[in-house]
């Protein structure tokens, strides 16, 4: 009978919160990561997939083609046997930045915490040229470097959405370890 009521109550309980809030688990070769979208935000596993993006979000009622700010996760992987490091991965975008833009603006964002501990570190990188406003945090991991990445057309969109890419960083924890045969 004990059991029986211990099962009820479990089965009655309201929902946690990460379970309500559109969640998952992202794989990149032997790493994985826990992600929440913050409030009114969609997590997309397809949208993003032909531009190389691990998984995008965006606003309901918005698009990842139209979206004023959207965000993804993808991951800077190591290079064969050397293992990359956040500095690294911050030094290939900032060059990478550099060569697309001559305008580019690169600037050290205060880190930002992820649930699983981890500091993470931020960038941000702007070009008036081409109307990008983006940060970056960096997260190391088993196959390289996650990258969460915020994105906007306008610097308002971009402080506007900046919050919530906070939280999405701070949901942020990384996976079982997937052993490659």
């Amino acid at each position: 009978m004990l059991a029986w009521f211990a099962l009820t109550a479990i089965a009655l309980a309201p929902m946690p919160r990460a379970i309500e809030q559109d969640c998952g688990l992202f794989y990149a070769d032997s790493s994985s990561a826990w992600l929440a979208a913050p409030e009114g935000w969609l997590l997309d596993c397809k949208a993003g997939r032909d531009q190389g993006a691990i998984v995008v979000l965006y606003r309901k009622g918005e698009s990842w083609k139209t979206g004023k700010a959207v965000m993804y996760a993808n991951i800077a992987r190591n290079d064969g046997a050397k293992r990359l490091t956040v500095s690294d991965a911050i030094s290939g975008d900032s060059s990478s930045w550099s060569k697309n833009s001559s305008d580019v603006v690169v600037t050290v964002r205060p880190s930002l915490r992820t649930k699983g501990g981890d500091s993470a570190a931020v960038r941000g990188f702007s070009t008036a040229k081409f109307k990008d406003y983006e940060a970056v945090a960096y997260i190391p991991c088993e196959s390289g470097v996650w990258l969460l990445v915020l994105t906007a057309r306008s610097p308002s969109d971009f402080d506007a959405a900046y919050p919530d890419f906070a939280k999405l960083v701070a949901s942020y924890a990384p996976g079982p370890v997937v052993k490659q045969q």
